[in-house]
Protein backbone atom coordinates (compact mmCIF):
# COMPACT_ATOMS: atom_id res chain seq x y z
CA UNK A 1 0.00 0.00 0.00
CA UNK A 2 1.37 3.40 -0.90
CA UNK A 3 0.24 6.95 -0.18
CA UNK A 4 -2.45 6.07 2.39
CA UNK A 5 -4.68 8.91 3.56
CA UNK A 6 -8.01 9.48 5.28
CA UNK A 7 -10.81 10.69 3.00
CA UNK A 8 -14.57 11.18 3.13
CA UNK A 9 -16.41 8.14 1.72
CA UNK A 10 -20.11 7.77 0.88
CA UNK A 11 -20.77 4.34 2.40
CA UNK A 12 -20.26 2.35 5.55
CA UNK A 13 -18.89 -1.09 6.32
CA UNK A 14 -21.51 -3.82 6.87
CA UNK A 15 -20.95 -5.54 10.22
CA UNK A 16 -21.94 -9.02 11.36
CA UNK A 17 -23.09 -10.49 14.66
CA UNK A 18 -21.44 -8.85 17.68
CA UNK A 19 -19.04 -6.96 15.37
CA UNK A 20 -17.06 -10.16 14.83
CA UNK A 21 -17.22 -9.93 11.03
CA UNK A 22 -17.14 -7.00 8.67
CA UNK A 23 -16.88 -6.40 4.96
CA UNK A 24 -14.96 -3.33 3.87
CA UNK A 25 -16.36 -1.84 0.68
CA UNK A 26 -13.78 -0.73 -1.89
CA UNK A 27 -14.29 1.67 -4.75
CA UNK A 28 -12.03 2.57 -7.63
CA UNK A 29 -11.27 6.29 -7.64
CA UNK A 30 -10.58 8.16 -10.90
CA UNK A 31 -6.90 8.82 -10.10
CA UNK A 32 -5.84 5.12 -9.86
CA UNK A 33 -6.42 5.07 -6.11
CA UNK A 34 -8.88 3.00 -4.12
CA UNK A 35 -11.11 4.06 -1.27
CA UNK A 36 -12.15 1.69 1.48
CA UNK A 37 -14.87 2.16 4.08
CA UNK A 38 -13.74 2.04 7.70
CA UNK A 39 -16.80 3.09 9.71
CA UNK A 40 -19.51 0.51 10.24
CA UNK A 41 -23.24 0.54 10.06
CA UNK A 42 -24.99 -1.13 13.00
CA UNK A 43 -25.57 -4.87 12.50
CA UNK A 44 -29.15 -6.14 12.17
CA UNK A 45 -30.82 -7.37 15.34
CA UNK A 46 -30.15 -11.04 15.98
CA UNK A 47 -32.20 -11.65 19.10
CA UNK A 48 -29.05 -12.25 21.16
CA UNK A 49 -29.04 -9.32 23.61
CA UNK A 50 -25.29 -9.34 24.29
CA UNK A 51 -24.32 -9.67 20.60
CA UNK A 52 -26.75 -6.91 19.60
CA UNK A 53 -25.44 -4.54 22.26
CA UNK A 54 -21.79 -5.22 21.39
CA UNK A 55 -22.51 -4.57 17.69
CA UNK A 56 -24.43 -1.38 18.45
CA UNK A 57 -21.67 -0.20 20.80
CA UNK A 58 -18.92 -0.77 18.21
CA UNK A 59 -20.96 1.01 15.53
CA UNK A 60 -21.64 3.94 17.87
CA UNK A 61 -17.94 4.20 18.79
CA UNK A 62 -16.82 4.10 15.15
CA UNK A 63 -19.35 6.76 14.16
CA UNK A 64 -18.69 9.44 16.79
CA UNK A 65 -17.75 11.90 14.03
CA UNK A 66 -20.45 13.32 11.80
CA UNK A 67 -18.34 12.84 8.69
CA UNK A 68 -17.90 9.32 7.25
CA UNK A 69 -14.21 8.65 6.83
CA UNK A 70 -12.37 5.92 5.02
CA UNK A 71 -8.96 4.99 3.71
CA UNK A 72 -7.60 6.03 0.33
CA UNK A 73 -4.53 4.27 -1.04
CA UNK A 74 -2.74 3.07 -4.14
CA UNK A 75 -1.75 -0.60 -4.14
CA UNK A 76 2.03 -1.04 -4.31
CA UNK A 77 2.80 -3.14 -7.37
CA UNK A 78 6.35 -1.94 -8.06
CA UNK A 79 8.06 -5.29 -7.42
CA UNK A 80 5.61 -7.11 -9.69
CA UNK A 81 5.97 -4.49 -12.43
CA UNK A 82 9.76 -4.78 -12.14
CA UNK A 83 9.64 -8.56 -12.65
CA UNK A 84 7.23 -8.37 -15.59
CA UNK A 85 8.52 -5.27 -17.39
CA UNK A 86 12.22 -4.93 -16.53
CA UNK A 87 13.27 -8.54 -16.01
CA UNK A 88 10.77 -9.75 -18.66
CA UNK A 89 9.67 -12.85 -16.75
CA UNK A 90 6.80 -14.78 -18.30
CA UNK A 91 5.12 -15.50 -14.96
CA UNK A 92 5.20 -14.01 -11.46
CA UNK A 93 3.71 -15.85 -8.48
CA UNK A 94 2.65 -13.71 -5.54
CA UNK A 95 1.33 -14.77 -2.15
CA UNK A 96 -2.15 -13.50 -1.39
CA UNK A 97 -0.81 -12.26 1.94
CA UNK A 98 1.66 -9.98 0.12
CA UNK A 99 -0.63 -8.29 -2.38
CA UNK A 100 -4.06 -6.79 -2.30
CA UNK A 101 -6.52 -8.20 -4.86
CA UNK A 102 -7.35 -4.61 -5.73
CA UNK A 103 -4.06 -4.52 -7.65
CA UNK A 104 -5.79 -6.36 -10.47
CA UNK A 105 -8.24 -3.50 -10.94
CA UNK A 106 -7.59 -0.11 -12.42
CA UNK A 107 -4.88 -0.93 -14.95
CA UNK A 108 -1.89 -0.96 -12.58
CA UNK A 109 -0.46 -4.05 -14.19
CA UNK A 110 -0.42 -3.07 -17.84
CA UNK A 111 0.64 -5.82 -20.23
CA UNK A 112 -0.14 -8.55 -17.71
CA UNK A 113 -3.12 -10.65 -16.74
CA UNK A 114 -4.19 -12.99 -13.97
CA UNK A 115 -3.31 -16.47 -15.24
CA UNK A 116 -4.26 -18.54 -12.20
CA UNK A 117 -5.10 -18.10 -8.54
CA UNK A 118 -5.88 -20.01 -5.39
CA UNK A 119 -7.76 -18.07 -2.74
CA UNK A 120 -6.89 -18.49 0.94
CA UNK A 121 -8.74 -21.13 2.92
CA UNK A 122 -10.61 -19.72 5.87
CA UNK A 123 -11.78 -23.00 7.30
CA UNK A 124 -11.24 -24.05 10.90
CA UNK A 125 -8.45 -26.48 10.05
CA UNK A 126 -4.92 -25.70 11.15
CA UNK A 127 -2.23 -24.75 8.68
CA UNK A 128 -1.39 -22.19 6.06
CA UNK A 129 -4.20 -19.84 5.07
CA UNK A 130 -2.36 -18.06 2.24
CA UNK A 131 -3.37 -18.38 -1.37
CA UNK A 132 -1.52 -17.21 -4.45
CA UNK A 133 -1.92 -15.26 -7.66
CA UNK A 134 -0.03 -16.26 -10.80
CA UNK A 135 0.40 -13.36 -13.20
CA UNK A 136 1.54 -13.66 -16.80
CA UNK A 137 3.06 -11.12 -19.13
CA UNK A 138 1.07 -10.81 -22.37
CA UNK A 139 3.08 -12.48 -25.11
CA UNK A 140 2.64 -12.57 -28.88
CA UNK A 141 1.66 -16.27 -28.60
CA UNK A 142 -1.22 -15.20 -26.33
CA UNK A 143 -2.43 -12.68 -28.89
CA UNK A 144 -2.23 -15.25 -31.69
CA UNK A 145 -4.13 -17.87 -29.67
CA UNK A 146 -6.87 -15.38 -28.81
CA UNK A 147 -7.02 -14.24 -32.43
CA UNK A 148 -7.69 -17.78 -33.67
CA UNK A 149 -10.17 -18.49 -30.87
CA UNK A 150 -12.50 -15.61 -31.75
CA UNK A 151 -15.85 -16.56 -33.20
CA UNK A 152 -16.50 -15.79 -36.92
CA UNK A 153 -18.75 -12.83 -36.01
CA UNK A 154 -15.87 -11.15 -34.17
CA UNK A 155 -13.30 -11.07 -37.00
CA UNK A 156 -13.64 -7.30 -37.43
CA UNK A 157 -13.00 -6.55 -33.76
CA UNK A 158 -9.82 -4.45 -33.33
CA UNK A 159 -6.89 -6.16 -31.68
Amino acid sequence: MSEPSVITVPGRTPMGLAALLRHRVRRQLPNAFLSETRQSSPPPASGDVLADRVGACVAALENLRDKRSGLSFAPNVNAIQHMLEVRKTDFVAVSSSAIDPACFLGGWLKGAYLWDYDLPSYSHRAGDTNGYYLLSRVKEADREALGTARSPGCRDVAR
